[in-house]
C-alpha cells in the first residue's frame, strides 16, 4: 500500500468555483522510490481539473476518488515540495499513482494525466506549501 496514512481534511472554503481543503493530519506516500510527506495545514482543492476537459459522466463516476494522489499532485506542484522536481515529472508520477492503485482503466488514467499536463502550468510553482490558496481560480 503506497500511502502510509489516511487523507484526513477539513473544508477551509466553499465557494462557486472551488473548494478549499487543508490537511489535518499529515498525508505520507511511498511509492517508485520516492517518500513524500504532506504536511498539516497543506491547502489544496483536490483534482482541480477543468471539467470540461473530463466528460461530465466520468467526473461524476471518478471524481473524488483518487483525492489523495490529487493532493500529492499539489504537493508537487509547490515551489518547495521535497522533492521538488519539473511539471512534467510531477504530472507523470500522477499517472504513476493512478496506475499503481490498479482502480482506474489506462484510459482514464491517460484523460487525467492529458488534462494535468495540458491546464497545469497556470498552477505549478505558483504557490508554497505553506500558502493559503486564492478563493477564486483566477487570482
Amino acid at each position: 500500500m503506497p500511502f502510509k496514512s489516511p487523507l484526513r481534511v477539513e473544508l477551509v472554503y466553499e465557494g462557486e468555483q472551488r473548494c478549499i481543503w487543508k490537511l489535518t493530519d499529515p498525508l505520507v506516500y511511498s511509492g517508485a522510490g520516492l517518500e513524500i510527506t504532506v504536511p498539516v495545514g497543506f491547502q489544496t482543492d483536490f483534482a482541480s481539473i477543468p471539467r470540461r476537459v473530463l466528460e461530465w459522466q466520468l467526473w461524476f463516476q471518478f471524481g473524488g476518488k483518487f483525492n489523495a494522489e490529487a493532493v500529492i499532485h499539489d504537493y508537487l506542484y509547490r515551489i518547495d515540495s521535497v522533492p521538488n522536481m519539473g511539471q512534467g515529472v510531477a504530472d507523470n508520477h500522477l499517472l504513476f499513482m493512478l496506475e499503481e492503485s490498479r482502480r482506474y482503466s489506462h484510459t482514464f488514467c491517460a484523460m487525467v494525466h492529458s488534462a494535468v499536463s495540458d491546464f497545469g502550468s497556470g498552477s505549478f510553482h505558483r504557490f508554497r506549501v505553506a500558502d493559503p490558496l486564492p478563493k477564486s481560480m483566477v487570482d
